[in-house]
């Protein structure tokens, strides 16, 4: 056991092929026996960390490249915050993509004892999967806030696996470690 237990690879605790107890199963599905799914709540705050983490940081390191100025001409400063707003949206998806596929959850996930995983193999989602995860999520609730409302209540209604629609997406799962 490495990382505290956490290894993001079911095989190695005796996985169930089949599904997990309590959960139903899908064909495909490797389960640690005992696992169970994260809740609605731990999620937030995960993310919520996160934000914390590393939006605070980055807002202030922009604010301070900007200098927290207001300029006259208003279409420049729009401009420019466009600009800090993509660097914004890249970092946050750099940061997930590479902290889930490296370690299977990011530093706010890692505080509230939740992880994810490829719902079919029971491993850290792979680089592609963390990708396409990361994206959805944070693109979609960029381009529409109806959007990521939709995509976090998903979990509210969806069985067996709680699954929020950037998971459904990559085909992941959160799990508690």
């Amino acid at each position: 056991m490495t990382d505290g237990g956490w290894s993001g690879n079911y095989g190695e605790y005796g996985a169930q092929g089949g599904g997990h107890a309590g959960y139903g199963g899908t064909r495909g599905s490797v389960w640690i026996a005992g696992t169970s799914l994260s809740g609605p709540f731990r999620r937030l705050f995960a993310r919520i960390c996160d934000w914390l983490i590393v939006g605070v940081p980055l807002f202030l390191i922009v604010a301070l490249a900007t200098g927290w100025d207001t300029r006259d001409d208003v279409a420049d400063e729009i401009r420019e915050r466009q600009w800090y707003g993509l660097l914004v949206l890249a970092v946050f998806i750099a940061y997930e993509t590479f902290m889930l596929a490296k370690r299977g959850r990011t530093l706010g996930k890692q505080l509230l004892g939740i992880g994810v995983l490829a719902l079919d193999d029971g491993r850290f989602p792979s680089t592609s999967r963390s990708f396409v995860r990361a994206v959805v999520y944070h693109v979609g609730g960029t381009a529409c806030c109806l959007f990521w409302f939709v995509d976090v209540m998903w979990q509210f209604w969806d069985r067996p696996y709680r699954q929020c629609v950037h998971d459904k997406a990559a085909g992941t799962v959160v799990v508690l470690t």
